[in-house]
C-alpha cells in the first residue's frame, strides 16, 4: 500500500502510479475518499455487500413445515418463534405471514402471542397480526 504518493521516487514511477490510480478510480475498482486535505483510496472488494433478499423465490408450505419441525426438534418446544423460522428459511416476514395465515385459517397451525415483554426487537419485528393481536410464535398441529 502506498501511504503517500510523495514517498515514491519522482519522475516516471510516481507518474505511472498516479496514472494507475486514476484509471482504477475511473474503472470503479477504487473509491476515492477525501479526509481533510488527504485523499484515501479504498478497493471496492473490501466493502462487504449484503445478500439481496429476493422475493422471486416462492416459499412453500412444505418448506415452512420442514423448517418448523427442525427448529421444534432442536428446542424441544412445540412453539417456534417466527423470527427463527424467517432466518431458517432465508425469507421475508411477508412471505412467511402469507403461508402461516393460510395454514391458521385451514386449522393446520396455531399462532401464539408469546411473551412480548421478554421478546427481542428482532422477534417483535417478525410478529404477525392475527385479528388485531400480534403473534410471535407458531405451532403446527399433528
Amino acid at each position: 500500500m502506498i501511504e503517500k504518493m510523495k514517498a515514491l521516487p519522482a519522475g516516471k514511477i510516481r507518474n505511472d502510479a498516479q496514472a494507475a490510480i486514476k484509471r482504477l478510480v475511473e474503472d470503479g475498482k477504487l473509491l476515492e475518499l477525501k479526509h481533510g486535505r488527504s485523499t484515501l483510496y479504498l478497493h471496492v472488494s473490501s466493502i462487504k455487500q449484503p445478500e439481496p433478499v429476493t422475493n422471486k423465490q416462492v416459499l412453500t408450505k412444505e418448506q415452512v413445515l420442514t423448517a418448523y419441525k427442525k427448529l421444534r426438534d432442536e428446542s424441544n418446544f412445540e412453539y417456534v418463534e417466527l423470527y427463527k423460522l424467517i432466518k431458517e428459511l432465508s425469507t421475508t416476514r411477508e412471505q412467511l405471514e402469507k403461508i402461516l395465515l393460510e395454514e391458521s385459517r385451514l386449522g393446520n397451525a396455531v399462532l401464539n402471542e408469546g411473551v412480548w415483554s421478554d421478546s427481542s426487537e428482532e422477534a417483535r419485528a417478525a410478529a404477525i397480526n392475527l385479528k388485531g393481536t400480534l403473534r410471535l410464535q407458531v405451532k403446527y398441529k399433528g
